[in-house]
């Protein structure tokens, strides 16, 4: 019995705000309104989705750089620099590759051990795949909500055709949605990680 409620408890645990998340995700929501008041500001907030902004600051980076190194150089660092970041990924995808085998090649020699008789031998690898399906599929749902709706609640008010004018509704519902977004990702950051609070087991 008492084993049951801890586990209703992890399970509630995941999906309510921590006191640390629920400060984080208040301040964010605020932060994301009053960035929107300085015109400036919201100009660098499209930057990543408006491509005639991204070629002519690439433009201007590459006559700085060119001006102040030479071609040759520039030349050099770019590839130098794009490298980097392939290897660097690489790296990180080869390192994952390399954990995720040899945990599989702990749960496939499991297989091999002496067990007791009506135990189940395969329930060990069984659990990695079914967690490693699970954490990949909470990532692929952050990297959702990240470039869609946190992305789209950046750039200003939401659901302001359906508001109206008042500008005062328009916040209220504004801060209510980025709250909610917020913590959605801090559950799905929880998902991603398997637990049920991020700062605490850290």
């Amino acid at each position: 019995m008492q084993n049951k409620q801890s586990k209703l408890k992890n399970f509630f645990g995941l999906f309510l705000p921590s006191p640390i998340s629920g400060v984080l995700s208040v301040c964010l929501a605020i932060f994301t309104i009053v960035l929107n008041q300085f015109v400036w500001i919201k100009h660098y907030l499209r930057l990543p989705s408006d491509s005639a902004i991204q070629r002519s600051i690439a433009s201007t980076a590459d006559h700085a750089l060119t001006t102040v190194l030479g071609q040759s150089r520039t030349d050099v660092l770019v590839v130098g620099a794009f490298w980097a970041l392939v290897g660097l990924g690489v790296y990180v995808l080869l390192r994952g590759l390399a954990r995720y085998i040899a945990e599989l090649d702990d749960d496939i020699s499991l297989r091999r051990f002496v067990w007791p008789k009506g135990a189940d031998r395969g329930r060990p690898l069984r659990m990695m795949i079914e967690r490693t399906a699970f954490r990949a599929a909470a990532l692929a749902g952050l990297i959702l909500v990240l470039v869609g709706p946190v992305a789209k609640t950046l750039k200003g008010p939401v659901f302001v055709d359906f508001l109206g004018s008042n500008k005062i509704v328009q916040y209220i519902v504004w801060f209510i949605v980025s709250l909610l977004l917020w913590h959605t990702v801090a559950v799905l950051l929880r998902l991603v990680a398997l637990r049920v609070r991020i700062i605490a087991e850290s």
